[in-house]
C-alpha cells in the first residue's frame, strides 16, 4: 500500500532537534501506518540510527500494535532484499517502544530495585489502618479504596496537614509502595539526576544503563495518541523530549480522559517546549476505516480536524447503509434484539470476530456477557489490563509470594528520619487484612506495636509470643495461624529453588489453602471456573518467565519483578497465534476500545439509561465502526431523525449490494460470495445451535489444592 499525499507530507518532514511536529490524525486516517513508515524513513535515509528512536504510548494495546506491525513494515519496505531477515530483526529490536508507565517502571526499578505498584488488595489493606472515627470526621459513611485514593491524591496535591493520611503516605514510602502517579514522579526525579559513566567505558557502553540511555541516546521521541496525555505525565514527557525532535500523533476529538486532567493544558505546555517557529502542524484527513455514511453521522457530533488548504484526502466509497439507530425501552427486549442481530450478521458474511459491542460501563457489559452466555455465543472482553490480574484471589497469591521473598531477605532500610523501616510490612498488612476475623483494630495495634519495638511486622508476629501482644487484639489465633503457616514455608527456603511454574503454583496454592481467605469460598461453579481460567493465565505467564529469566535470579523473583511486562509479551504472542475460524464477539468499554476498529460495532446504553453521552465519548464509539454501526438507546441531542427509523435494516440479511461491498472492503475474496438462500439456511442453523456452552480447564492440581475444601456441595 502506497502512502497518500497527506501521509507523504508527514514522512518527508525533516528531522531537526529542538522541534515539535504535531500530526492531527482523524479516525481511520492510517495514523499507525504513517508512524511506522516515518520510523522506517528516518532510519533508511540515515537521518537517525534505530537505537536513537523512542516510541511512547499510554496503553499496552497501542504498544502491542506498534510492536506487532513494525517488523512487518520493515519487511514490506525491504527493497531488493537489502537486509537479511536477521538484520531486519536486529534493526527493529533497537527501536525503543514502551508505554509511558512501563518506561517509568524500568527507570525506577533500575535505580531503586523492586517496587510495589498498589492494586485493589493493597488499597483494602491500607483501609485497615484507618479508624472508623477518621471516616466519620470526614462525613464519609462508607470507606472504600476509591475514597482513600482521592484523599491521598488531594493530600499530595495540596499538602494538607492530615496526620492520618500522612501516616499512610509514610507507610507507602517506607515499603516502596507506589501509585501510578508516584511511579511517574519517581522516574522523573531519576531522569533529572546526573549519572556518572564508569572509567574505561565508552558512551555506547554506558547506554546499558537504561536511565542514561533515556537522558542521552534518543534523538527522536514519537508519542502515539497524544490526546490521552494528562497533566501528571507532563514532567516526564518534557524531560524525555527536551532537546529532541518531538513528534505527536493524535486526534483531539478523541480526548476522553478528562477525569484525569485537561489534555488541553498538556498540549499547550508541550507547544511551549520549543520556540514557536520550530513547532509545525500537519493533518491526516484520509479515512480508510469508516464508510462515508458513518463519518457523516460522526461529524454531526464533532467536526473533523481538517486542513482546508488541502483537498487531496482519500475517502472510502459509500456502502449504501446508514447507521442503524434504535430505542428499545425493555432491557430484556434490548438483549434479545442484540442476539438476533448477531445471528443474522453471522449468517451473512460476518464472522463473530468482526463484531464488537461497546458500552460506557463494565456493569452493562457484564449484563450483555451473561445474556450471550445463555445462548452460547462466544465472546471475549477487551480491557486495559488482563482479567487474571484483576482477580483478587490471584492478587492474594501474588501478595503471599511477596511476603515470602521480602520477609526471607528482611533487612532494615533507613528512612529520611533515620528510623528503620521494612519492605515486607506492606505485603504482610495486605495479606493479613484480607483474612476473615482480622479487623482494622488488630492491624492498627500490631503495626504500632512492631514500630515501637523497631522491628518489622513480620518479625513481631513470628518472634514475639502472643501473650506479650497488646490485650486489645481479638482473634489472635487467626494471626498466629497465618504466621505459623508462612513461617514454616519461609524457613524451608524452598521457594528459591523452584524453577518449574507448576511447582511454584503448587507451592503457593498449598499455603493459600491453609489460610482463611473468604474469596476462596466460592459461591457458584461460575465463580470457581473464572478463577480456574485466571490461574491458568498466571501459569502461562510464569511459563514465559522461564524462557527469559536471567540466570542469577530465581523464578519467583523474576516473576514478581516482571509479571506486568510478561503479560504484555504473552498477549503479543497470543495475537500472533490466533487461529483463522469464526472467532469471538468482542466486548469492551468505549474507553478501552480507543485505537481499535471493528467491521461491525454495536454502540449501546442500558435500556433504562437516561444520562446523555458526551460528545467525545460518542464520537470515539461511533468511529470504531468500519462498515456497519448500530446505536441502541444512545441518548444524545443530535442522534435523532433522519436515521432513527432506518428502513434499510429490515432488508440487511438480503442486501446483496452491501455484503459484496463488505467482503470486498475486508478482502475476503470469492470464499464469501453472497447467497440469500445460504444466509437463510445459516440463520436457521444458528438459531438451533445456540442453546448451551461448555468450558474446559487443563490446570488441575493447584486448583484442587486451593478449591477442594471450598467447593459448593
Amino acid at each position: 500500500m502506497s502512502l497518500t499525499q497527506a501521509q507523504g507530507r508527514v514522512l518527508h518532514h525533516p528531522f531537526k532537534e529542538n522541534t515539535t511536529l504535531k500530526v492531527l490524525a482523524g479516525p481511520g486516517s492510517g495514523k499507525t501506518f504513517t508512524l511506522l513508515h516515518k520510523i522506517h524513513h528516518l532510519i533508511e535515509t540515515e537521518q537517525i540510527k534505530p537505537d536513537e528512536i523512542l516510541v511512547l504510548s499510554l496503553t499496552n494495546k497501542a504498544v502491542d500494535k506498534i510492536v506487532d506491525e513494525l517488523f512487518t513494515t520493515f519487511q514490506e519496505l525491504n527493497k531488493d532484499s537489502k537486509y537479511s531477515f536477521e538484520e531486519l530483526k536486529e534493526i527493529v529490536e533497537q527501536v525503543g517502544v514502551y508505554t509511558i508507565h512501563g518506561l517509568a517502571n524500568r527507570v525506577v526499578v533500575e535505580r531503586e530495585g523492586l517496587v510495589n505498584i498498589i492494586e485493589e488488595n493493597g488499597w483494602r489493606g491500607l483501609l485497615k489502618l484507618i479508624s472508623e472515627d477518621f471516616w466519620k470526621s470526614k462525613n464519609i459513611n462508607v470507606a472504600s479504596p476509591r475514597r482513600l485514593q482521592k484523599l491521598l491524591q488531594s493530600y499530595k496535591q495540596n499538602d494538607d496537614n492530615d496526620e492520618v493520611i500522612e501516616k499512610i503516605v509514610k507507610i507507602m514510602n517506607d515499603c516502596k509502595v507506589l501509585t501510578n502517579d508516584d511511579l511517574i514522579s519517581r522516574a522523573t526525579n531519576h531522569l533529572n539526576e546526573k549519572i556518572e559513566i564508569n572509567d574505561g567505558s565508552t558512551v555506547e557502553d554506558s547506554y546499558e544503563n537504561f536511565t542514561l540511555a533515556i537522558q542521552k541516546r534518543y534523538k527522536v521521541v514519537l508519542i502515539d495518541e497524544f490526546q490521552d496525555l494528562y497533566p501528571a505525565l507532563l514532567p516526564i514527557i518534557k524531560k524525555i523530549a527536551k532537546g529532541k525532535q518531538l513528534i505527536l500523533f493524535g486526534d483531539t476529538n478523541q480526548s476522553i480522559y478528562e477525569f484525569l486532567g485537561h489534555n488541553k493544558y498538556v498540549v499547550e505546555s508541550l507547544d511551549k517546549l520549543n520556540l514557536p517557529h520550530n513547532n509545525h502542524v500537519l493533518y491526516l484527513g484520509d479515512n480508510f476505516r469508516c464508510t462515508p455514511e458513518i463519518i457523516s453521522a460522526a461529524t454531526k457530533i464533532l467536526p473533523l480536524n481538517h486542513d482546508t488548504s488541502h483537498t487531496d484526502f482519500v475517502l472510502k466509497e459509500k456502502s449504501g447503509i446508514i447507521p442503524q439507530v434504535y430505542q428499545i425501552k425493555d432491557p430484556l427486549e434490548q438483549l434479545e434484539f442484540l442476539v438476533k442481530e448477531i445471528c443474522e450478521l453471522a449468517s451473512s458474511s460476518a464472522k463473530f470476530s468482526d463484531i464488537a459491542i461497546l458500552s460506557r460501563t463494565n456493569s452493562h457489559l457484564q449484563t450483555i456477557a451473561d445474556h450471550l452466555t445463555l445462548y452460547g455465543i462466544p465472546f471475549e472482553k477487551l480491557a486495559s489490563q488482563p482479567d487474571w490480574l484483576n482477580d483478587v484471589r490471584i492478587q492474594f497469591i501474588i501478595d503471599l509470594l511477596k511476603v515470602l521473598t521480602m520477609a526471607y531477605k528482611e533487612a532494615p532500610v533507613m528512612n529520611p528520619d533515620n528510623i528503620s523501616t521494612w519492605k515486607s510490612d506492606f505485603s504482610v498488612i495486605v495479606t493479613l487484612s484480607t483474612l476473615k476475623g482480622i479487623g482494622t483494630k488488630s492491624i492498627q495495634t500490631l503495626y504500632s506495636a512492631s514500630t515501637k519495638k523497631g522491628i518489622s511486622l513480620w518479625k513481631y508476629i513470628t518472634e514475639i509470643p502472643t501473650n506479650q501482644w497488646p490485650s486489645s487484639i481479638p482473634f489472635r489465633g487467626k494471626i498466629e495461624n497465618y504466621a505459623k503457616v508462612l513461617y514454616k514455608y519461609l524457613e524451608a527456603g524452598e521457594v528459591w529453588s523452584l524453577d518449574a511454574p507448576i511447582a511454584l503454583i503448587e507451592y503457593v496454592s498449598g499455603i493459600a489453602s491453609q489460610l482463611d481467605y473468604a474469596p476462596f469460598q466460592f459461591k457458584s461453579i461460575k465463580e470457581m471456573t473464572e478463577f480456574k481460567i485466571h490461574l491458568e493465565e498466571m501459569f502461562k505467564i510464569m511459563k514465559l518467565c522461564t524462557f527469559n529469566k536471567p540466570t542469577d535470579l530465581s523464578l519467583v523473583e523474576w516473576f514478581l519483578e516482571t509479571y506486568f511486562d510478561q503479560s504484555s509479551l504473552y498477549h503479543h504472542a497470543k495475537l500472533a497465534c490466533e487461529s483463522e475460524g469464526a472467532g469471538v464477539v468482542k466486548l469492551s468499554t468505549i474507553h478501552s476500545s480507543k485505537g481499535l476498529e471493528f467491521p461491525i460495532t454495536f454502540l449501546m446504553s442500558p435500556a433504562l439509561q437516561k444520562f446523555p453521552m458526551d460528545d467525545n465519548t460518542l464520537y470515539v464509539g461511533m468511529t470504531r465502526a468500519r462498515n456497519l454501526l448500530y446505536m441502541i438507546n444512545i441518548n444524545h441531542s443530535r442522534i435523532q431523525q433522519p436515521f432513527t427509523l432506518n428502513k434499510n435494516r429490515a432488508h440487511l440479511l438480503s442486501n446483496k449490494s452491501f455484503w459484496n461491498y463488505y467482503n470486498n472492503d475486508l478482502n475476503r475474496g470469492d470464499s464469501f460470495k453472497y447467497s440469500l438462500e445460504t444466509n437463510l439456511y445459516n440463520y436457521g442453523r444458528l438459531q438451533n445451535k445456540f442453546g448451551f456452552s461448555r468450558s474446559y480447564s487443563t490446570l488441575c492440581g493447584p486448583i484442587v489444592r486451593i478449591c477442594s475444601k471450598y467447593l459448593p456441595r
